[in-house]
């Protein structure tokens, strides 16, 4: 499951929060912004993940390709300190939101299958 228990997760992302886990990629903070999830607010979507502990080249290797699979699904993207945050604008609809975080999960999937070569490429 990762960092969060099921019910700390917002309904309408959980399946896609716990295969981005599950594939090695740990978030740490995520919210889906649909309105089946915050009835009385309007939230933006976004997916937070934690800088791994890994030696230089290696953590820029990991930004990069989180960074490249996010913006690859339409998601912007920012680099803080320790984390690294896709977001998608407020106002989208439900529907429109599962789709953002559904080709999230495939880029994910694909960069990961081809990993090795990309990581190469650098």
């Amino acid at each position: 499951m990762g960092i969060f228990e099921t019910n700390n997760l917002d309904n309408g992302i959980i399946q896609y929060i716990e295969e981005i886990n599950n594939l090695g990629y740990k978030t740490v903070m995520s919210c889906s912004g649909m309105k089946k999830d915050h009835v009385d607010a309007t939230k933006c979507p976004f997916i937070c993940f934690e800088w791994p502990r890994l030696p230089g080249q290696d953590l820029f290797l990991f930004l990069s390709f989180i960074g490249d699979c996010l913006y690859n699904s339409n998601w912007d993207v920012v680099y803080f300190p320790h984390y690294v945050i896709g977001y998608l604008p407020c106002g989208l609809n439900d529907t429109d939101i599962k789709v953002r975080f559904k080709k999230f999960v495939i880029n994910l999937k694909i960069m990961n299958f081809l990993k090795q070569s990309y990581l190469n490429i650098l």
